[in-house]
C-alpha cells in the first residue's frame, strides 16, 4: 500500500469530535434521557479534554481536568455495589454492526504504529499523545533513575525500549520542545543551531590553531548573558571561518585511513596543534558502534509493533469472552469492547505496553475469575510487573474466602516467585538484586522526591491523607460488602485501580489502561448479584 495514502493522520481534536459522536450515536439512548447509562457514557468522554491539555502542553489543567472526572467515577464505582437493579439497555446498533465496529477499529490502529513513527514523521502534527509524553520523559527522566519507580525494573526498561520505536527522530523531538507554550521566549531553531554551531565550531578552531586550552572566558560565550554581544559578531565570525576551513583543507586530510597509518614507535609524540586522526577516527568508529547498537532493527520493530496490537486484541477479546460467558449477552461484550476502542486514551496511547499490559492481565483475571488459580497467578503477575496491582488482593481474597481461597493465594505466590526469580538475570548490573526486588515491592511509592504529573505543582505532604483514605479503602474491601458478587468484583477492582492513580508519584492519573477496561465492563453489566464464589468456583 502507497505510504502517499497515510500521508495526513487524524488530529487528536478531530479524533476526540468524532469519537464523542459514534459513542454517542451508538449507545446513548435518547429515549431515556435521564438514565445511568447516558451519565456514564457522558462521563467516560469527558477524560479527553484532560489528554488535549497534556497534549498541548499545558500539564497542570490537563492533570487537574483528568483527577476531577476521576474523583466523579471513584464516587460513581462506590454507588455501583448499590444499584441491584440494572435493565437490560443494548446499544442502538446490531450486532453484526458491532462486530463490523470491532474489526475496523483493530484493523484502524495498525497503520499508526506502523506508519507514524521514528523518522517516518514529517512534522509534529502527526504525533499522537504518547509520542508527545514519550519526548517530554526524555527530556525530563535524564537524571532520574529507574530504580525510583515501583515495580519491575526489567519491565521497565522494555517499556522504555517500545517506547522508542515509536517516538519521533531527534528533529521532530526538537520542532515539540521548542512550540511548548510555557516557553517565554521563541527563538527559530534552525537559527538557534545555526548561531550554536558557529560559536562552537569557531571556539573549536581558535583551540586548534592556537594549541591553548579552553578558558573561563571561552566558555562565557556559551551562556546568555553574551548572546547579544555574540550575534553582532556572527558575520565576522562565519567569515573568518570560511577561510580558516579553506587553509585547514589543504593542510590536513578529513580522515586517514587506519591501515595506512605508519607502526607506532617508542618515539614520543610531538603536538604540531593539529587534531589526532588516529584518535578522532577510533572515536567516529565507536560512536557509528554505538548508535547501531542503540539503533533497534527493522525486525525487532516488527515483534514489538505486533506485540503491542496483541495486547489490545487480548483486552478485546476479555471483554467479549466476559459479555458472553459472564453477562450472558454477547452484544453487551461486543458493546463494552467497542466503546473501548473509541475512547481517545486507547487510540492516542496504543504504543505504551506500560498503560496496557497490566490492564490486559487484570481484564484476564477477570474472565477465568471461576479458576482462582488462574486469576491469582495473573494478579500476582500484574503486581510483580507495576505494585499497585497487589493491593487488588483484599478484595480478590474475601471474594473467594469461602471457595478458592487458599488456591488463589497459591496462584498470587506462584507468580511472585516466578518473578522473583527472573530478577537473578535482570540486564541492569548495577542496580543489585535486593534493590530490584523492594522496588518490585513498592519501594520509594509512599514516599516521592521527584513528583511527576499534578504532584509536580503541589507539595507531596498533601499525599499523606489521599495515601490513608486509599489504605482506609483497600482493607475496608475486605468486610464490605460481606457477600461479594462478580458485580462487586468487577466495580470495586475499578475502584482500587483508580484510587491508586490520586497518589502515584509519577503521572498519577494517565495510566487510565489499568481501570478503563474494567471501568467500562462495569458500566455496561446487567443484574449478576448471583454470581458469588460458592456457586460458580469450579473445584479443581
Amino acid at each position: 500500500m502507497p505510504t502517499s495514502l497515510f500521508q495526513y493522520e487524524m488530529l487528536p481534536t478531530t479524533w476526540f469530535y468524532l469519537s464523542a459522536l459514534i459513542i454517542i450515536v451508538t449507545f446513548f439512548k435518547f429515549n431515556r434521557l435521564l438514565s445511568i447509562r447516558n451519565f456514564d457514557l457522558i462521563a467516560v468522554i469527558l477524560f479527553s479534554p484532560g489528554l488535549l491539555y497534556l497534549a498541548m502542553g499545558d500539564n497542570y489543567h490537563g492533570y487537574i481536568w483528568i483527577y476531577v472526572v476521576g474523583f466523579l467515577f471513584f464516587c460513581r464505582l462506590w454507588l455501583d455495589s448499590f444499584l441491584v437493579r440494572r435493565p437490560l439497555l443494548e446499544p442502538n446498533l446490531a450486532t453484526s454492526g458491532l462486530v463490523f465496529g470491532l474489526v475496523t477499529m483493530l484493523l484502524f490502529l495498525i497503520p499508526s504504529l506502523i506508519y507514524y513513527r521514528g523518522d517516518r514523521l514529517s512534522s509534529g502534527r502527526t504525533l499522537r499523545l504518547e509520542q508527545i509524553l514519550s519526548i517530554r520523559d526524555m527530556e525530563n527522566s535524564q537524571n532520574r533513575p529507574l530504580s525510583l519507580d515501583p515495580g519491575y525494573l526489567p519491565f521497565k526498561l522494555f517499556a522504555e525500549r517500545v517506547n522508542k520505536v515509536f517516538t519521533p527522530s531527534e528533529a521532530i523531538r526538537k520542532e515539540i520542545l521548542s512550540a511548548h507554550p510555557n516557553q517565554s521566549v521563541k527563538v527559530d531553531p534552525n537559527e538557534r543551531r545555526n548561531n550554536s554551531f558557529v560559536r562552537d565550531l569557531s571556539a573549536l578552531l581558535s583551540r586548534t590553531l592556537t594549541g591553548k586550552p579552553e578558558t573561563e572566558e571561552a566558555r562565557v560565550i556559551d551562556s546568555p548573558i553574551a548572546d547579544e554581544q555574540t550575534d553582532a559578531m556572527l558575520p565576522f565570525a562565519e567569515g573568518i571561518i570560511t577561510e580558516k576551513f579553506a587553509a585547514l583543507a589543504d593542510e590536513f586530510p578529513t580522515q586517514v585511513p587506519l591501515a595506512t597509518e605508519p607502526e607506532e614507535t617508542d618515539v614520543p609524540h610531538q603536538s604540531t596543534g593539529a587534531p589526532d586522526v588516529k584518535t578522532l577516527n577510533q572515536m567516529i568508529t565507536e560512536e557509528e558502534n554505538r548508535q547501531a547498537l542503540e539503533t533497534p532493527s527493522q525486525m525487532d520493530d516488527t515483534f514489538l509493533i505486533i506485540l503491542v496490537v496483541l495486547i489490545q486484541f487480548g483486552i478485546t477479546a476479555g471483554l467479549i469472552i466476559i459479555g458472553h460467558c459472564h453477562f450472558g449477552n454477547f452484544k453487551c461484550g461486543a458493546a463494552a469492547a467497542l466503546i473501548y476502542l473509541l475512547l481517545p486514551y486507547v487510540n492516542q496511547m496504543t504504543g505504551r505496553v506500560d498503560h496496557f499490559l497490566p490492564g490486559m492481565l487484570l481484564v484476564l483475571a477477570v474472565a477465568i475469575y471461576r479458576r482462582p488459580i488462574f486469576s491469582g497467578f495473573l494478579i500476582g503477575l500484574a503486581g510483580s510487573l507495576i505494585f499497585y496491582p497487589f493491593f487488588l488482593l483484599p478484595l480478590w481474597y474475601s471474594f473467594y474466602w469461602k471457595r478458592g481461597s487458599h488456591r488463589f493465594t497459591i496462584g498470587v505466590v506462584s507468580a511472585v516467585l516466578m518473578m522473583g526469580l527472573l530478577l537473578l538475570f535482570s540486564p541492569v548490573s548495577e542496580i543489585g538484586y535486593a534493590e530490584q526486588l523492594a522496588a518490585m515491592f513498592g519501594k520509594h511509592s509512599m514516599c516521592v522526591t521527584d513528583a511527576t504529573g499534578l504532584w509536580a505543582f503541589f507539595s507531596t505532604n498533601y499525599r499523606i491523607p489521599v495515601i490513608a483514605l486509599f489504605m482506609v479503602t483497600v482493607f475496608g474491601l475486605l468486610i464490605w460488602p460481606s457477600r461479594k458478587s462478580l458485580a462487586n468484583l468487577l466495580s470495586c477492582s475499578a475502584l482500587v485501580m483508580l484510587g491508586a492513580q490520586f497518589w502515584m508519584g509519577h503521572e498519577g492519573g494517565l495510566y487510565m489502561g489499568w481501570f478503563l477496561p474494567l471501568l467500562i465492563l462495569t458500566l455496561f453489566r446487567p443484574n449478576i448479584e448471583d454470581k458469588v464464589a460458592e456457586s460458580v468456583v469450579i473445584e479443581v
